[in-house]
């Protein structure tokens, strides 16, 4: 086949055709787009400068990627002999499809989601995150982070054994006991809640915070004796802490010590807790 085939007059014919046929075939009227690529290597052929043509072969090229098929694969028996592409006349190459999400594309979707309280979506998106992790150091922040957004779906049992799980990759971040310790508080395991809040001290020194949490679980145990202990702790590390003393006074007046009890809720209401003042005037009379 030579370019001495077609007159002027006919080459330009041909180049019009061919690329109608290319745009046809290009917006999926009923061409198969084998043939398109054929067409324009022809519009190419007979009038090299052709830059639209140039740009709809690429078109056509990314096409054929992303349905997985090659210009080597089709049948192009019935195209006629002058649309073959002439010898020396290369097929751009194209760039590779976008990779894989990998487990770290799916941990910072779910972060996404968790944040905005879309608990469920975080756990399907961390769900494949661990199926496919192939990073060891996030496998823990992975577990960590699908038990934070169970237990915010109120899956505490799921909870924990991710949160088992994440402690078991590595036992040194003390926020993992911490967040444990609450799911073992939803599921009303006070003593493996208690166990986890006392590690979590061991581990990041005492606190105010620490105590008071360990004080309600020991109120909530009925151990009203750990509980004045702990509330007492609490007061240690923060003198004006008022629901230290609310919760305190109320064990207080609970088990007949009036004294002392009307003591703590005069405190905790001179610190502006809400519920102190009328518990005072109900127990004490007028603060």
């Amino acid at each position: 086949m030579t370019q001495g085939i077609f007159s002027s007059d006919e080459s330009k014919n041909v180049v019009i055709v061919v690329l109608s046929r290319g745009f046809l075939a290009k917006y999926g009227l009923k061409i198969d787009h084998h043939f398109t690529l054929t067409y324009f290597y022809t519009a190419t052929y007979h009038q090299p400068e052709l830059n639209m043509s140039v740009y709809n072969q690429l078109f056509i090229a990314f096409f054929l990627m992303l349905t997985t098929h090659t210009y080597a694969q089709s049948d192009t028996s019935a195209v006629v002999e002058d649309t073959v592409p002439p010898k020396g006349k290369f097929f751009m190459k194209v760039p590779d499809t976008e990779p894989e999400k990998t487990s770290e594309d799916f941990m910072k979707e779910a972060v996404v989601h968790f944040d905005g309280g879309r608990y469920a979506q975080a756990v399907s998106l961390l769900d494949e995150a661990i199926k496919i992790n192939e990073y060891p150091q996030l496998t823990d922040i992975l577990y960590y982070y699908r038990a934070n957004a169970n237990a915010k779906l109120g899956k505490q049992e799921a909870a924990i054994q991710d949160y088992n799980e994440a402690i078991a990759k590595t036992a040194v971040k003390s926020h993992y006991y911490y967040h444990r310790a609450y799911a073992h508080y939803e599921n009303e395991d006070y003593e493996n809640a208690e166990n986890d809040f006392r590690t979590y001290m061991a581990m990041e020194g005492e606190s105010a915070d620490i105590y008071m949490k360990l004080g309600f679980l020991k109120q909530k145990e009925s151990d009203l004796r750990g509980a004045i202990k702990s509330f007492s702790k609490a007061i240690e590390f923060n003198p004006k802490l008022a629901e230290a003393y609310y919760l305190r006074g109320g064990i207080f007046l609970q088990v007949l010590l009036r004294d002392k009890g009307c003591q703590d809720m005069k405190i905790a209401a001179d610190l502006g807790h809400e519920k102190a003042a009328s518990q005072y005037t109900i127990y004490c009379g007028k603060k």
